[in-house]
C-alpha cells in the first residue's frame, strides 16, 4: 500500500507542477490562468499530447514540433522538483503518522499547497529575481493556518504554536532586514525578508534556522562553482557573466535549504 502512496504522491506532483508552470508563467503578465497554453514563439496552441509533463518535453527533444524554438528547461525542471517534493512529503507523513488515513490525506494535501507556493516563489525568482508580494504573503498566510488545519483543532496549543512562528519569523525577518538595509540591497533583497518570515512561521525557529544556514551553504557552492566554469562553452551565454558581484536570486536556495530541513526533521535530528 505504501508504495501506490509514493507513486500517486509523484504523479500528483508531476500535474501540480504542469500547473506551477502556467502560475510562474502568467503571473503578473495580465494573463489569465484560463485557456489552452500555446507556443510563446509561434502561438501555436498545445494539444493535450504536447503538454503531458516531463513526457511531453522528452518526447520532442525540448523543442517545439511546429516551429523548432527551444522549449525552457524551467517546464521540467518545475515538474520534477514538484514530483519529488510531493513524494518526499508523502514519505515524511508516513513516517510521522503511519497509515491513519484521514490525518496522513489532510496533513499531506495541506502541505503539498504550501510546498507549491514555495515552488513558484522560487521558480518566479529564479526567471525574474524578483519575489511577488502576493506570492509570499500567500505563503505567510497558509504557514500561519497550518498548525490549525494540521492538528484539526483551534485551541491554546494552536495559538501558542502561532506565537512561536511569528515569533521565529521576526527574528529571521529582522536579521535579513539588516543585511538588505546596511548593504543597500547589495547583499539581500527585501523579498528574501519577507520570505524567510514564513518560513520562521511553517517551520518554527528551529528548523528554520537550519534552512537558511543550508540556504547560505548551497548558494555559496553553486555561486562559486558556477564562477569557475564561467568560461565554459557548455553553460548559457547568462551565466558565463558571473563574477563575485553578480546577482544571484536567493529563494531558490532558501527553499532548497527549507525543504531538506522540514523533509528530514533536522531540527529534531540534531537536537538529538
Amino acid at each position: 500500500m505504501i508504495p501506490i502512496i509514493y507513486l500517486v504522491s509523484i504523479g500528483a506532483g508531476l500535474i501540480v507542477g504542469s500547473f506551477l508552470n502556467v502560475v510562474v508563467l502568467r503571473f503578473n503578465t495580465g494573463w489569465t490562468l484560463q485557456g489552452r497554453s500555446r507556443c510563446l514563439s509561434c502561438s501555436h496552441q498545445l494539444s493535450w499530447l504536447e503538454l503531458v509533463p516531463v513526457v511531453s518535453f522528452l518526447w520532442q527533444r525540448g523543442h517545439c514540433r511546429h516551429c523548432g524554438s527551444q522549449i525552457s528547461s524551467q517546464y521540467i525542471t518545475v515538474e520534477l522538483v514538484t514530483a519529488l517534493v510531493f513524494g518526499f512529503i508523502a514519505w515524511r507523513a508516513v513516517t510521522d503518522i503511519g497509515l491513519e488515513w484521514f490525518e496522513l490525506v489532510r496533513t499531506v494535501v495541506w502541505t503539498w499547497a504550501v510546498a507549491s507556493t514555495l515552488v513558484v516563489i522560487a521558480a518566479y525568482d529564479l526567471k525574474h529575481k524578483i519575489i511577488p508580494d502576493q506570492l509570499v504573503y500567500l505563503f505567510m498566510a497558509l504557514s500561519a493556518l497550518s498548525g490549525f488545519v494540521l492538528n484539526f483543532d483551534f485551541g491554546i496549543a494552536e495559538i501558542v504554536w502561532l506565537v512561536h512562528g511569528l515569533y521565529s519569523g521576526g527574528l529571521l525577518f529582522l536579521a535579513f532586514w539588516a543585511l538588505w538595509y546596511f548593504s543597500a540591497g547589495r547583499l539581500m533583497g527585501f523579498g528574501d525578508a519577507k520570505l524567510v518570515f514564513g518560513l520562521g512561521l511553517w517551520l518554527g525557529l528551529k528548523d528554520a534556522l537550519i534552512g537558511v544556514m543550508l540556504a547560505f551553504i548551497l548558494g555559496a557552492v553553486v555561486g562559486l562553482g558556477l564562477i569557475a566554469l564561467r568560461r565554459s562553452k557548455n553553460l548559457p551565454k547568462g551565466w558565463r557573466l558571473l563574477s563575485l558581484k553578480s546577482e544571484i536570486p536567493f529563494a531558490p536556495f532558501l527553499v532548497t535549504g527549507a525543504f531538506i530541513s522540514f523533509i528530514l526533521n533536522l531540527g529534531d535530528v540534531l537536537a538529538g
